[in-house]
């Protein structure tokens, strides 16, 4: 149950914390209000100065107490990623972004800056040009969305949802999920093929509800027999290296995968998906990562194997929430597609993301 869901708890929890720390204020109320109740007899001017010193306090305990109300409330926060678009899309996909915000989940971006110092800037992450095969850039962008996600924490209390809006790499979006793991509850937006509006894809506040455990769902084991994945090719014989293609969404990917991995000496391993690339909304997204999350980890617990390097097919909001699950502690690094120049290319190593955030 969500705190939304408990008007009452808050309500009780913000009153005694009002009386913790203003204890001082609440008794002096209660004896100006007892001396004009009781004081029948007092000089009018006593009773006058009770009337204004009882307003005072109560202006100054009310607003303490409606601050602190206020912030018991689920805060519903949009970040958005724009990688490789200009200034006008990015603008254009901006608006969407808070249009898609504004009536269902309260959120008003003039007020979230001027209570909170959170403007567009602060809730976005922009780069124009495409990402380069080498290079800093990667990595740079991954610690900014991290300042982007700590800045949060210090200018909201409370607790924060966050809407990830997604327009970048696979392997960024990875990294990305890895860097922001399981701190705040996810409600996860993606675009529609063939255009149109923003819809939700998946929420773990509905895991909230439904199980009584909400993001830190994605860190669990998946049950088995896997309802949405199956491995096609089992990784035999294990080796130092160990190239997994994880094939959750658009071309096929494996057999170009196997090549790579024979031709670096790499054991290699086939995940494929049940649902025949075409994962709906409906679907259980949090089902899905919790198993590839359990195949990627019983991997690891091989001896032999000693990293795992993922090569990514699928929609780019699914596999922020696999970031989110394997987190920044396993020795994992993943390859991006690059079309122009027809290749993979490593970008990021999730154990070197770790002081990120």
């Amino acid at each position: 149950m969500s705190q939304e869901d408990r008007p009452f708890q808050n309500f009780l929890r913000v009153a005694l914390r009002t009386l913790r720390y203003k204890w001082e204020q609440v008794g002096m109320l209660v004896f100006s209000l007892a001396v004009l109740i009781l004081g029948s007899e007092a000089p009018i001017i006593l009773r006058v100065l009770a009337v204004l010193f009882s307003l005072l306090l109560l202006y100054d305990v009310g607003d303490y107490f409606l601050t602190r109300l206020r912030e018991q409330r689920l805060k519903h926060v949009p970040l958005f990623v724009a990688i490789g678009v200009n200034d006008d899309e990015y603008i254009r996909m901006a608006r969407m972004v808070w249009q898609a915000m504004s009536t269902p989940w309260n959120f008003d971006l003039h007020r979230y800056e001027e209570e909170y110092g959170l403007d567009r800037l602060r809730l976005s992450l922009h780069h124009e040009s495409d990402l380069p095969q080498v290079g800093t850039r990667w990595l740079a962008l991954v610690e900014k969305f991290g300042e982007r996600l700590v800045r949060l924490g210090s200018s909201l209390s409370g607790q924060t949802v966050l809407h990830p809006f997604l327009n970048c790499p696979t392997a960024l979006a990875l990294g990305l999920g890895a860097v922001a793991g399981t701190r705040y509850e996810i409600v996860l937006h993606q675009l529609p093929q063939g255009g149109g509006s923003y819809q939700v894809v998946t929420s773990t506040l509905h895991s909230r509800q439904q199980r009584g455990t909400g993001v830190e769902i994605v860190r669990q084991d998946a049950p088995e027999p896997f309802q949405y994945v199956r491995v096609e090719t089992e990784p035999q014989p294990p080796q130092s290296r160990l190239f997994v293609a994880l094939h959750l969404g658009g071309y096929p990917l494996c057999a170009g995968i196997a090549q790579l991995a024979a031709a670096e000496g790499a054991a290699f391993a086939c995940v494929t998906n049940t649902y025949q690339g075409q994962l709906k909304p409906e679907d259980d997204w949090l089902l899905l990562v919790r198993e590839v999350k359990t195949l990627v980890a019983r991997w690891l617990r091989e001896p032999a194997v000693e990293r795992i390097e993922l090569f990514l097919g699928g929609p780019v909001a699914l596999f922020f929430l696999v970031g989110m699950a394997l987190g920044t502690f396993l020795p994992l690094t993943v390859h991006q597609w690059f079309p122009d120049a027809k290749l993979y290319k490593a970008v990021l190593k999730l154990d070197q993301l770790r002081r990120i955030g």
